[in-house]
């Protein structure tokens, strides 16, 4: 089986940075896709994104609208908003944007699906990082190098792949019910 990498980006210079972190080995991985769900949309940062792509991306509202992509389409961006929580489903993996910067974005909304989640290394205010990588369902990158390696190590390694899955699933599954231990302790 052929992994559907599902690229949970939200944010613009993540989407970037998701371009430069495309396995080398990207034209063996036949079937291979992803989804990048950029932070904002505007026809600037769409624009910038299809020319990063190339000929291997297409638009989420085009195929909506009835597009019947080309067998070179590798890449889905989403050009709306209230998808990507739900998209994740779809995924084998997820590079979850920020992390990079001042923080990181939801990896929750990933890892309920039972998927690896990839993230950047600022992510020290966010327990469930912390949390995910000490139980193997999560993985820091620390550049386009190290998330390369990552990626193309999930992509190699179908049993690792499903066991850091299988991890991150459970992390979630075993802390549901948190808001209410939380509200309980304050109340």
């Amino acid at each position: 089986m052929n992994p559907f990498y599902n690229a949970g980006i939200a944010a613009y210079s993540a989407a970037v940075r998701l371009a430069a972190v495309r396995s080398p080995k990207a034209a063996s991985m036949t079937g291979t896709k992803a989804i990048c769900a950029p932070h904002e949309f505007d026809g600037r940062r769409l624009e910038a994104l299809l020319r990063r792509f190339g000929e291997g991306a297409i638009l989420y509202s085009e195929l909506k609208k009835g597009a019947v992509p080309s067998a070179d389409v590798r890449y889905i961006i989403v050009d709306c908003f209230g998808l990507l929580s739900s998209l994740y489903r779809y995924g084998d993996a997820a590079l979850i944007g920020g992390g990079f910067g001042v923080g990181i974005h939801n990896l929750n909304e990933a890892a309920v699906y039972g998927i690896p989640v990839v993230f950047g290394p600022n992510h020290s205010k966010f327990k469930e990082a912390g949390d995910l990588i000490e139980c193997c369902g999560g993985m820091c990158m620390h550049d386009a190098g190290e998330g390369r390696a990552i990626l193309t190590r999930l992509y190699d390694d179908p049993a690792m792949r499903r066991a850091c899955g299988a991890k991150a699933g459970k992390y979630i599954k075993d802390n549901i019910g948190a808001t209410d231990l939380i509200y309980e302790e304050i109340s």
